[in-house]
């Protein structure tokens, strides 16, 4: 995944969205056929769940049915064990009513031996005779009273050991029906158990599809953001080219007019020559009482030339500014640089930073060494006071192209400082005015160029600062 952020062409990362989005297409249609799945199996769930709800309900009214057929079997037995009990009572009066008919046909018999035996009955004989009958039939009517119970009696045991028996037979089937319920119940719950893990499964997998997703979303936005990024990047460095374009060819054209101003200085710079060669040729020729003041003339004469030099000198270096590549590949020079032996000084501006070091630097937008003659100086004020840093004489105050208004200030050992880039130059300087350390040549709002020559060479600048 980082390797495609790491992507820096634009069709790359348009390719990578491309990819991306298919991907995540296709999670989601894989996420679409699992809900679809589980949508599925909720149903066949919910019809499992319903037809557990049913065989819970059919066992239980069979559990209840099974209980009444049980209470009413064990009530016919109950029954049956009454009928037993009063049959066997029965079969026993039975058995004593014959042996006490026996007993009676026996005394009867006897009795009726003897009677035959007598020549003649008494009335006693008769009446005992006529008990002994009557005796024998209450005996014979009582046992077959109750024979007759008997035989319904064993009509109502048979009847209630069929229902008993069919009863049983219902309590068993009813039971078989129950196991088998149960069973069934159980294979339905063992059914949704599997259900419900293969639900858990394709949750798991939703999860899994989600975080995968969420992973392609991420992506995406970051990619998409890399996207924009590029873009305005792209913007960005077609604009810095235009701009940068733009400055070259205002460069070149400020370049075009300074080297036209700069002929001109040059021209003015041969007749001053020319004109101090002609005091110098008059001096020659000249009395006494005269020769004061044509070398006094000489001396004014060679401030202006040594004072058009040094812009000269300023214009040049800024003539040589970065235009193109393959003329500042051939114009790159190091200036003579020697130390500052002197006493320290103050600085020019009061609160600074400094923007741009005396010497080599590389040049970002042309991509070049330069070499820089002086310090920039960043104000952190605005309207700051420039002042002179050490004692001296002004040999220029004016604004030149470019430069903005410069002041040349000429000190002893032939020292020579710099400030250009002025925004304000101080109303009473001129050239030939002396001003002390620390005296106020000028103002600036953002940056002051500073430079220090003596001679024909450069001195570092903050070598002179404290």
């Amino acid at each position: 995944m980082p390797s495609l952020l790491n992507a820096t062409d634009i069709s790359d990362i348009n390719k990578n969205i491309n990819q991306n989005k298919a991907k995540l297409n296709s999670v989601s249609k894989q996420k679409d056929s699992i809900n679809s799945k589980l949508d599925s199996l909720g149903l066949r769930i919910n019809q499992r769940l319903k037809q557990i709800k049913l065989l819970d309900k059919e066992i239980l009214s069979l559990n209840q049915n099974i209980q009444d057929n049980r209470s009413q079997n064990q009530d016919k037995i109950d029954e049956l064990s009454s009928l037993k009990a009063r049959f066997q009572d029965m079969q026993v009066r039975v058995a004593k009513i014959q042996t006490e008919l026996a007993s009676i046909i026996m005394q009867d018999l006897i009795f009726s031996d003897i009677l035959q035996s007598r020549e003649f009955n008494t009335k006693e004989d008769v009446v005992i005779q006529e008990t002994f009958k009557v005796l024998r039939k209450k005996s014979l009517g009582q046992i077959k009273d109750l024979k007759q119970q008997a035989s319904t009696l064993d009509k109502q045991i048979a009847s209630t050991q069929a229902s008993i028996a069919k009863v049983s037979a219902l309590i068993n089937t009813q039971v078989t029906k129950q196991q088998n319920l149960t069973n069934m119940l159980k294979n339905q719950k063992t059914l949704i158990a599997s259900m419900q893990n293969e639900v858990a499964d394709y949750n798991s997998q939703l999860k899994d599809i989600d975080a995968k997703r969420q992973s392609l979303d991420d992506l995406l936005t970051k990619l998409n953001i890399l996207k924009k990024n590029k873009q305005e990047e792209l913007k960005r460095e077609a604009e810095r080219k235009r701009l940068a374009e733009l400055e070259r060819q205002r460069i070149l054209k400020e370049q075009k007019e300074k080297e036209r101003k700069l002929a001109l200085e040059k021209a003015r710079l041969a007749k001053l020559e020319a004109e101090k060669k002609a005091l110098e040729a008059k001096a020659k020729q000249a009395n006494g009482k005269d020769i004061d003041s044509i070398n006094k003339n000489i001396a004014r004469q060679n401030d202006k030339i040594l004072t058009q030099n040094l812009i000269d000198s300023a214009s040049q270096r800024d003539l040589n500014a970065p235009i193109d590549v393959k003329q500042i590949a051939s114009s790159y020079q190091i200036a003579q640089t020697i130390r500052y032996k002197g006493p320290k000084t103050i600085a020019p501006l009061t609160n600074y930073t400094v923007e741009q070091n005396y010497g080599t630097y590389y040049d970002p937008v042309y991509k070049l060494k330069v070499f820089n003659e002086g310090v920039i100086l960043k104000s952190k004020e605005n309207d700051a006071m420039v002042r002179a840093v050490m004692d001296g004489k002004v040999i220029y105050a004016q604004e030149m192209p470019v430069l903005k208004k410069v002041v040349i200030i000429e000190h002893a050992n032939s020292l020579h400082t710099i400030y250009s880039q002025l925004d304000k130059i101080a109303p009473t300087l001129r050239p030939g005015f002396i001003v002390k350390k620390g005296y106020v040549i000028g103002r600036v709002n953002k940056s002051l160029s500073f430079e220090v020559t003596q001679k024909d060479k450069h001195i570092d600048p903050m070598d002179l600062i404290k």
